[in-house]
């Protein structure tokens, strides 16, 4: 009889035991705003056990801020940050109304005899803050290099340190992680940087430094094609020689012997084609110099 009523007792006891109604709201969460961060859920698992299902879950909390899409500075409630604040295990869909200072939300939980528990959780939104490109536009020769200088100050965030940098794409980059590296860029290009908080949250990636890369070999080329708009013959010439611009009217003329000395000079041309007399010029060397609306050219000319 007396092992009976044991029984019957220690059975009593687990009964009330199990029918104890517990809540769970989950751990912690960091959430970060990166494209890949993947799906946070609130709630344990299970969020309520023990008690009599079924359950009624209520999300709730508030944190007073700039309310995304609006901008407007208002209250937002858990209903403004998760997909559902009836469920057991809501989904945050709208990261951009988490705070980036840690806040409470609560999770009620109560069941069909009317018993009710409460449990919380903080939540905080991993922030980076970009102040703009890092440094004005570079222009560098072909084969040139330059220093990144090891300079972040451009990204903030409210984990820090930051503990990993990437910078993209690795075209010409010494080290893409290192960032006192050197960039040896073969053409113009634009560097992006994405960092890594101590939360592990990433940055994405934010404009960091245009580097225009010049190339001599394609700028001189460049000047001959052009030279080639203006036409000087014959050359060499005997009595006259003729100057002739495809594109522009001509406007000065110069003709220095091999010591530096002017020995012609027309200052107000006017015109795309012009004769001169060499006659009375000595036999030799000489550099002619032409002046059009576009540019300004020196030529070698030899007098027969």
């Amino acid at each position: 009889m007396k092992k009976l009523f044991l029984l019957v007792l220690t059975m009593h006891l687990l009964l009330q035991i199990n029918a104890q109604l517990t809540v769970d709201a989950g751990n912690d969460i960091i959430v970060c705003s990166d494209v890949n961060s993947g799906e946070y859920k609130l709630g344990g698992c299970p969020a309520a056990s023990g008690g009599v299902p079924p359950y009624k879950y209520t999300w709730s909390g508030k944190h007073f801020d700039l309310k995304y899409p609006t901008g407007i500075p208002s209250w937002i409630f858990a209903s403004d940050i998760l997909d559902d604040t009836t469920k057991s295990n809501p989904v945050i869909t709208e990261w951009r109304n988490v705070p980036d200072e840690w806040t409470t939300y609560y999770l009620k939980v109560e069941d069909t005899e009317g018993n009710i528990q409460i449990d919380s959780v903080n939540i905080v939104a991993s922030v980076f803050i970009v102040g703009g490109p890092y440094k004005q536009p570079v222009t560098i020769h072909k084969g040139d290099s330059v220093q990144f200088f090891g300079n972040i100050s451009i990204l903030f965030s409210n984990f820090e340190p930051l503990t990993e940098f990437l910078f993209s794409p690795p075209h010409g980059l010494s080290d893409p992680t290192d960032i006192f590296g050197w960039a040896k860029p073969d053409t113009s290009i634009t560097y992006y940087l994405e960092a890594v908080n101590s939360a592990g949250c990433r940055s994405g990636k934010i404009e960091y430094w245009h580097i225009e890369v010049v190339d001599t070999t394609t700028v001189s080329n460049a000047i001959l094609k052009n030279q080639k708009d203006i036409e000087i013959f014959p050359n060499p010439a005997k009595d006259k020689i003729t100057i002739y611009s495809q594109s522009s009217r001509i406007l000065k003329l110069e003709i220095y012997d091999l010591t530096g000395t002017c020995v012609y000079q027309n200052l107000n041309v006017g015109s795309n084609r012009v004769e001169l007399k060499t006659d009375k010029l000595s036999k030799g060397m000489y550099v002619l110099k032409v002046r059009d609306e576009r540019e300004k050219i020196s030529q070698k000319i030899i007098i027969q």
